[in-house]
């Protein structure tokens, strides 16, 4: 669906329509964004997915700056930065399992392993619209709602650990706020031709 999305955006500029072809890239861009934990549930082979994918990323933020919404292209730049920090951690294999109470480090542990299975029942089924995959999807809405509750149990109950397994990039405004009056911020994004 994002490359879908991509390669519609991408023939809209190449005719001129650069407000639609700016909306459409930027919805491929969300598009992995939601589905950035469904490629798989380990950080290293997420942030591998998302390097195949950065070129949507850089097509959107591109497109905000070239119609002067710098807010939105930051915005969307920290989002994958954000990213990008998870997966280094992940690399470095910083984990403060010790930060998190041992009742919802065995929730989270649990709540990932059925999350697995049932990626793992649903890729095996073949390519035949098997008869449980409506009931393996149905669950796997569950299950991520589940985990998006847990998520947020964790950050407040476990702040050191969530701040590490589950950042989130400030906002433009965010980051404005921190600075000082006289601080000026700089955001660069290093592309294939710019």
């Amino acid at each position: 669906h994002a490359n879908g999305l991509h390669a519609l955006g991408r023939a809209q500029q190449a005719m001129g329509d650069t407000a639609r072809a700016r909306d459409t890239l930027c919805q491929a861009a969300e598009v992995l964004d939601r589905l950035r934990t469904r490629f798989s549930r380990d950080p290293r082979e997420q942030a591998e997915a998302m390097a195949q994918f950065a070129r949507i990323r850089e097509d959107c933020v591109s497109a905000q700056v070239e119609a002067g919404n710098a807010v939105a292209a930051f915005d969307i730049l920290e989002r994958g930065r954000g990213r990008a920090l998870l997966a280094m951690l992940s690399r470095r294999d910083l984990v403060y399992a010790d930060a998190l109470p041992a009742a919802l480090r065995r929730e989270w542990a649990a709540l990932e392993a059925d999350i697995s299975r049932l990626h793992q029942r649903r890729s095996t089924a073949g390519p035949k619209p098997a008869t449980g995959s409506a009931d393996i999807d149905e669950r796997l809405r569950v299950l991520e709602a589940e985990r998006s509750r847990l998520v947020d149990r964790i950050r407040s109950e476990a702040p050191r650990f969530a701040a590490l397994q589950f950042p989130e990039p400030l906002s433009f405004d965010a980051v404005r706020q921190s600075l000082a009056a006289d601080t000026a911020l700089v955001a660069i994004m290093v592309g294939r031709s710019q």
